[in-house]
Protein backbone atom coordinates (compact mmCIF):
# COMPACT_ATOMS: atom_id res chain seq x y z
CA UNK A 1 0.00 0.00 0.00
CA UNK A 2 1.45 3.35 -0.98
CA UNK A 3 5.09 4.32 -0.92
CA UNK A 4 7.73 2.46 1.09
CA UNK A 5 9.05 4.21 4.18
CA UNK A 6 12.70 4.12 5.22
CA UNK A 7 13.20 4.38 8.98
CA UNK A 8 14.53 7.73 10.15
CA UNK A 9 13.70 9.52 6.88
CA UNK A 10 10.80 11.89 6.18
CA UNK A 11 7.68 10.33 4.67
CA UNK A 12 7.48 10.65 0.89
CA UNK A 13 5.14 13.13 -0.80
CA UNK A 14 4.11 10.92 -3.67
CA UNK A 15 2.95 8.33 -3.67
CA UNK A 16 1.83 8.76 -0.08
CA UNK A 17 2.76 6.23 2.61
CA UNK A 18 -0.49 4.79 3.98
CA UNK A 19 -1.12 2.72 7.11
CA UNK A 20 -2.86 -0.60 7.51
CA UNK A 21 -6.63 -0.36 7.97
CA UNK A 22 -7.62 1.91 10.86
CA UNK A 23 -10.85 1.90 12.88
CA UNK A 24 -11.86 4.92 14.97
CA UNK A 25 -14.68 4.99 17.53
CA UNK A 26 -16.28 7.57 19.80
CA UNK A 27 -15.22 6.29 23.22
CA UNK A 28 -15.99 2.59 23.71
CA UNK A 29 -15.77 0.56 20.47
CA UNK A 30 -18.27 -2.00 21.79
CA UNK A 31 -21.11 0.55 21.68
CA UNK A 32 -23.22 0.20 18.55
CA UNK A 33 -23.00 3.26 16.31
CA UNK A 34 -19.74 4.53 17.84
CA UNK A 35 -17.66 3.95 14.69
CA UNK A 36 -16.37 6.97 12.76
CA UNK A 37 -15.68 6.75 9.02
CA UNK A 38 -11.94 6.76 8.22
CA UNK A 39 -11.36 8.33 4.81
CA UNK A 40 -7.54 8.06 4.82
CA UNK A 41 -4.68 7.21 7.16
CA UNK A 42 -0.96 7.56 6.57
CA UNK A 43 2.28 9.34 7.23
CA UNK A 44 2.43 13.12 6.76
CA UNK A 45 4.78 13.93 3.84
CA UNK A 46 8.04 15.59 4.87
CA UNK A 47 7.82 14.51 8.54
CA UNK A 48 9.34 11.60 10.42
CA UNK A 49 6.85 9.42 12.32
CA UNK A 50 3.89 11.83 12.14
CA UNK A 51 0.64 10.08 11.30
CA UNK A 52 -2.56 11.68 10.01
CA UNK A 53 -6.07 10.19 10.05
CA UNK A 54 -8.78 11.90 7.97
CA UNK A 55 -12.23 11.23 9.43
CA UNK A 56 -15.83 11.83 8.43
CA UNK A 57 -18.30 12.11 11.31
CA UNK A 58 -21.76 11.25 9.96
CA UNK A 59 -25.09 12.19 11.51
CA UNK A 60 -25.75 13.60 14.93
CA UNK A 61 -22.95 12.85 17.39
CA UNK A 62 -21.57 14.27 20.59
CA UNK A 63 -19.79 17.58 20.08
CA UNK A 64 -16.90 19.22 21.88
CA UNK A 65 -13.30 20.42 21.74
CA UNK A 66 -11.85 17.19 23.17
CA UNK A 67 -14.11 14.19 22.53
CA UNK A 68 -12.36 10.94 23.57
CA UNK A 69 -11.93 8.35 20.82
CA UNK A 70 -10.50 4.86 20.49
CA UNK A 71 -8.20 4.03 17.58
CA UNK A 72 -7.59 0.44 16.47
CA UNK A 73 -4.96 -0.62 13.95
CA UNK A 74 -4.98 -4.38 13.48
CA UNK A 75 -5.36 -5.82 16.99
CA UNK A 76 -3.74 -2.85 18.74
CA UNK A 77 -6.01 -0.39 20.59
CA UNK A 78 -5.14 3.13 21.71
CA UNK A 79 -4.82 3.77 25.46
CA UNK A 80 -8.02 4.47 27.40
CA UNK A 81 -6.35 6.26 30.32
CA UNK A 82 -3.25 8.36 30.90
CA UNK A 83 -1.71 11.38 29.21
CA UNK A 84 -1.94 10.14 25.61
CA UNK A 85 -5.63 9.23 25.26
CA UNK A 86 -6.60 10.30 21.73
CA UNK A 87 -9.32 12.91 21.31
CA UNK A 88 -10.85 14.95 18.48
CA UNK A 89 -12.69 18.24 18.15
CA UNK A 90 -16.22 17.80 16.75
CA UNK A 91 -18.13 20.92 15.73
Amino acid sequence: KGAPVIGGNPAPGGPLAVTDDVDVFFGDPTIRGSEIIVEWSGLVPGFIGLYQINLYVPGDHIRGDRVPITIRIGNVMSPKTGPVVPAIAVD
